[in-house]
């Protein structure tokens, strides 16, 4: 029985060029950037690269190579690997992904999280705010991301009054890697918080806590620096989609 092997145009996830299903579906780029078939991706990439015809994938390398920095800084911090959940989600975030993590309680998101805002604030200088909902959290958040990294700070209603005027001070100077607070703190203080934005990037533990104030979204979103009109445009684009989801469900019953 002839076997037919189709040809698409522009797929080949590395020149765009054309390329057969039968490498498609093995995950290959086409015979012109690599004229042999391999099941080692990585090998794969890497004779992409030595050969000067890396391109579309390069960033599969790169982040693989991402990866495995973050898994020795991972393990140098907490004398332990990734486990295989973690590394799913170490990906993600590493490909700087934006999502929300499922998992039950004593799984490791915490650890995993806490792990990465001290390699972003450590090894990639950004400026990170980690939002918990509340004051116990924050404490042991700050607890476990200082023993990481340094120029952590933290601010919670329990502190002591001596050590919320210094987490004040360092907070509205700006003195800071890592800002561990509440979404309290950031519904109450956002102003001043809003002085250093944008920050790289925002860690919410317990996004429903989060969501319990609408604006607290609204917040976090101009602290990574989007203008109230992208936010504003987002939320129309939402709300439309929403209702065009309703509609055509409502049609689909009535057919």
């Amino acid at each position: 029985m002839l076997r037919v092997n189709p040809i698409y145009r522009g797929l080949c996830p590395n020149c765009g060029g054309p390329i057969g299903y039968d490498r498609l579906s093995l995950g290959l780029p086409c015979s012109s950037c690599l004229p042999y078939t391999s099941s080692d991706r990585m090998q794969v990439l890497l004779d992409l690269e030595r050969g000067g015809r890396l391109a579309g994938l390069k960033w599969v390398l790169m982040l693989s190579r991402e990866f495995d920095v973050f898994s020795e800084y991972f393990r140098s911090k907490t004398g332990a690997g990734l486990w295989s959940a973690q590394a799913s989600w170490a990906r993600r975030l590493l490909s700087l992904d934006s999502f929300t993590i499922v998992a039950p309680t004593g799984v490791g998101k915490t650890t995993l999280l806490s792990v990465y805002a001290a390699y972003r604030a450590e090894v990639s200088g950004w400026r990170i705010l980690y939002l918990v909902p509340t004051g116990n959290l924050a404490r042991q958040v700050y607890e476990r991301v200082s023993r990481y990294v340094e120029g952590v700070v933290a601010y919670y209603s329990t502190m002591p009054a001596k050590a919320k005027r210094e987490a004040l001070d360092a907070i509205e100077s700006g003195g800071y890697r890592v800002l561990v607070a509440t979404t309290g703190f950031l519904q109450r203080r956002f102003d001043v918080l809003a002085k250093f934005s944008p920050f790289n990037l925002i860690v919410v533990d317990d996004v429903d806590s989060m969501l319990r104030d609408s604006g607290n979204v609204d917040r976090a979103l101009t602290l990574l620096g989007y203008s109230e009109e992208a936010i504003r445009l987002a939320m129309d684009l939402i709300k439309a989609r929403a209702r065009l989801l309703k509609a055509s469900g409502v049609e689909g019953e009535e057919a």
